[in-house]
């Protein structure tokens, strides 16, 4: 479908919304981004019961929505970029600090997550009262803390290089910290046989993630066969993390502006970074044959060596940290990857991008959180469009960004996730806990502004027929 088409089939529902479509989404978006972007953390959504059960501070996507705002300079107040500074740099108080197994802590690594007293009993106690495991709390400052993610620490990694590549932060004060960052990454890529990656301990006395990446609910990494991948698992769109955090880290290293240089250790990532794209880029790695464009990527490597052969979109959030305009994808399979991207079974111009293709994937959960090929999570098109936009695909970055906008204005919201049923939106409910997508998800939000303010947009949005008859005030 060409892009003509695709833009006169979508004009019609963005004057929904009333008669400045961008100021709407803007406005929806910043209503969001005030309440969650705080001095005191970045909360991944309001607190609302089933409808925003992830008021917490998590590190993920805190660092997903430093990236939009980022990316969306100069559109943002003072406040806003000041907040999203302070805001990201209060949970660097939960780094590890030790290596203390019974709770998943390890020396120098990010958290996954960071809940105020009051707001994790469903998580604690709750869980007690179903015999399940609980989370950890610590009684001396009666936070509850995970660090059950193998993302958080390349992601948090990279922020702060931009952060210290626009200025906003002291180098004397975060390059000791990027360079314990760094040091863990490597230490998690040597424990995981070569890839970025995770283990499960069902042993410890507190509750553990089974996933540990951004699609972290239990029915992700499977095989098409049903199997479960064995431990570690190694995430495809983590590598693309790591290996630029160890090239943009290497360049804060290298820097003569601060009394922590080390040109030493940024000779080693550089190696270390070159060698993980080589072998990223082969069979022995995650490159797999494809249908449509002769090569792709594997959803995830597992503890065998076995790649997950699911055709997923996953590969394009990897792509969205690049270095000096390329990505963890080789150039001689650039074009075609985000060709697979773009294909039909996987990129849908008026929801999203689904996880898994409609196509060529086998999912297992029956509510369709993360494993199911009709979900879709708004914050995705936008982030893999960054990335997209640097590599030099401005259409298809473009396409990305404008597919989050229907659903958005189906729902009125920010919402987390919806599926796609027979055509018709529909909001994810949990058929067990009752869990609903959460009404205001701050990447979402990020996402929405960062599209909502981009020239590619505007332009195509100036371009629109007023049509009166579809005005509502």
């Amino acid at each position: 479908m060409s892009i003509y088409t695709l833009e006169s089939e979508r004009a019609s529902p963005y004057n929904r919304v009333g008669k400045d479509p961008l100021r709407y989404f803007k406005d929806l978006s910043l209503a969001v981004l005030d309440q969650l972007i705080t001095p005191e953390g970045i909360f991944a959504s309001t607190f609302k019961g089933h409808e925003g059960i992830f008021y917490g501070r998590f590190r993920r996507d805190s660092a997903k929505i430093a990236k939009f705002v980022l990316a969306a300079l100069p559109n943002h107040s003072a406040k806003l970029i000041s907040n999203t500074v302070d805001g990201f740099l209060w949970l660097d108080q939960f780094r590890g600090k030790q290596n203390v197994s019974k709770r998943g802590e390890e020396q120098d690594k990010e958290p996954h997550e960071v809940r105020s007293p009051g707001y994790y009993d469903h998580l604690t106690t709750g869980r007690v009262n179903q015999r399940q495991k609980p989370f950890f709390v610590d009684k001396s400052s009666g936070f509850m803390i995970n660090w059950d993610s193998v993302d958080a620490t390349p992601l948090a990694g990279l922020i702060r290089c931009e952060f210290l590549n626009l200025g906003l932060v002291d180098p004397n004060e975060q390059i000791p910290l990027l360079k314990k960052s760094l040091e863990w990454s490597l230490r998690n890529l040597h424990e995981s046989s070569g890839f970025p990656g995770f283990a499960y301990n069902p042993r410890r006395p507190y509750a553990c993630l089974p996933n540990q990446h951004w699609a972290d609910s239990e029915f992700t990494m499977y095989h098409r066969d049903g199997r479960p991948a064995a431990y570690p698992r190694k995430p495809v769109e983590v590598a693309g993390y790591t290996w630029a955090f160890f090239l943009h880290g290497a360049d804060q290293l290298d820097r003569e502006n601060h009394q922590h240089t080390d040109h030493a250790f940024a000779k080693k990532l550089r190696v270390v970074a070159a060698d993980l794209k080589k072998r990223f880029n082969s069979p022995q790695g995650f490159l797999m044959p494809d249908n449509k464009v002769g090569a792709y990527f594997a959803e995830f490597i597992d503890g065998n060596g076995q790649q997950g052969t699911n055709v997923t979109s996953q590969v394009g959030l990897g792509m969205s940290f690049t270095y000096q305009g390329e990505s963890i994808v080789e150039e001689r399979y650039l074009a075609s990857t985000v060709a697979r991207i773009m294909q039909p079974d996987l990129f849908d111009p008026t929801a999203g991008l689904r996880i898994y293709s409609n196509e060529e994937s086998t999912t297992f959960d029956p509510d369709g959180y993360h494993s199911s090929s009709d979900t879709y999570w708004p914050f995705e098109p936008p982030l893999v469009a960054i990335g997209f936009e640097q590599l030099q695909f401005e259409s298809e970055a473009k396409n990305l960004m404008l597919s989050i906008f229907p659903p958005i204005t189906h729902f009125g919201c920010c919402i987390e996730q919806f599926r796609v049923r027979n055509g018709i939106y529909d909001r994810f409910r949990n058929s067990q806990t009752g869990q609903t997508s959460s009404t205001d998800q701050g990447w979402t939000a990020a996402g929405l502004y960062y599209a909502a303010t981009h020239p590619l947009v505007r332009e195509f949005f100036a371009s629109l027929r007023p049509q009166p008859h579809l005005f509502v005030a």
